[in-house]
């Protein structure tokens, strides 16, 4: 407790010196309280619109929620997974209820109490609940709209309670975004559970791959925001690897040191039963091709996929086949990965909903979620939950 003190002191300093540059911000995200008879009534008629149930590989298994925000994104990533499948995204009603803050606020309230009740009568999952921001259409990204309902959102759900994953190419949109997402991670760090990616540290590459997304190194200061926020648990992304592209020891090794440094560089302690009070891990993998995927990392950079792939596909769910990269190349790029994060202290764990494939990487997990990434990490029960939400 007296280091999350100290880092929440820490913080507040610097955002002190940032809202003296932006007078006016701290008013940001404040809502009109409702009463339980009013935020009731979304319970049935929103829900479902605003957070669905994940069914993507390991968020399956223990029944998160997720939240788009759009059905399309600023990054146009060239390997875009969400081209892979043959059903478009259809974005949450959320970002059409941003002008209604309270309405977002009470519909986040009513998921919690849903969870929360569910798991008081022994008929939910003993875990507790979470909404993931979906990668496809990233949280993110660099739209203001977007990003405005995504932290009017994530700040509703962590009042209430709730456990909120990201995954992320982007950065706050603007000075005030940076302030007010900071503000929200000093006030929720043990909630919020996050993820930087980039598929490449080189930025000429990256530019091809992603270039919508900002460059790397401006993606690296906003990760050490998050870190110095005290965020608990936390990701760096290596991904997707494209085979003689951006996989060479020399590219994997840029990356590697590049989160390393941020995260050896945070203040972590343990206590007496070995329990850590921050978590860091650094997560990697391959891309895998569908016709799409292929064309269009062929328009951007004018490099063949496809010699590269196995040649026996496997089933995307969705409908569209995939087709993984060769398991003599993930291997040998996994092994060197994870032999040179122990030189650096640092935990590399492999995707293992898309390395199946690969037994000696079984019981790996990319951290992509709170529940499914991280479990050998203790988490919060329901009660303990609302009782740190209303802590804080």
């Amino acid at each position: 407790m007296a280091e999350e003190a100290c880092l929440k002191r820490k913080a507040s300093t610097d955002i002190e010196d940032l809202r003296a540059h932006h007078p006016g911000t701290a008013a940001e995200g404040i809502f009109v309280q409702s009463s339980s008879e009013q935020w009731r009534q979304y319970t049935l008629k929103d829900l479902d619109e605003f957070y669905r149930r994940s069914k993507f590989g390991c968020m399956n298994d223990v029944k998160c929620y997720h939240v788009e925000y759009d059905s399309d994104c600023t990054h146009n990533c060239s390997f875009c997974y969400r081209l892979g499948y043959v059903r478009p995204i259809k974005p949450s009603k959320l970002t059409e209820s941003v002008e209604e803050p309270e309405k977002i606020r009470d519909t986040a309230k009513a998921l919690a109490q849903k969870n929360y009740e569910k798991r008081l009568d022994g008929k939910g999952d003993e875990c507790p609940g979470e909404v993931h921001n979906c990668i496809s259409t990233d949280a993110f990204q660099h739209k203001s709209i977007v990003q405005l309902t995504a932290r009017t959102t994530t700040r509703a759900l962590l009042e209430n309670g709730s456990l909120v994953s990201f995954v992320s190419k982007g950065v706050p949109y603007d000075d005030d975004g940076w302030l007010s997402w900071t503000e929200i991670f000093v006030r929720f760090p043990r909630l919020i559970f996050w993820q930087t990616t980039c598929a490449s540290m080189d930025e000429k590459i990256q530019a091809k791959l992603e270039p919508g997304a900002p460059p790397p190194s401006l993606r690296m200061q906003w990760l050490t925001s998050v870190v110095n926020a005290g965020v608990g648990h936390v990701s760096g992304r290596i991904n997707p690897l494209i085979p003689d592209l951006n996989d060479s020891p020399a590219q994997v090794t840029a990356a590697i040191e590049a989160y390393a440094k941020i995260f050896n560089a945070a203040p972590v302690s343990v206590e007496a039963d070995g329990t850590k009070s921050r978590n860091f891990r650094i997560a990697i993998s391959y891309v895998y091709g569908t016709e799409v995927i292929c064309d269009n990392i062929w328009k951007a950079t004018k490099y063949n996929l496809w010699p590269y792939l196995e040649k026996t596909p496997v089933a995307l769910e969705g409908g569209s086949p995939k087709f993984l990269v060769d398991k003599v190349i993930r291997r040998k790029t996994y092994n060197f990965a994870i032999d040179l994060g122990k030189k650096h202290g640092i935990d590399v764990q492999i995707c293992g909903c898309d390395n199946k494939d690969l037994p000696e990487f079984a019981g790996h997990h990319c951290g992509i979620s709170a529940r499914s990434g991280w479990p050998d990490v203790p988490l919060m029960d329901a009660k303990e939950l609302r009782k740190y939400a209303a802590s804080r």
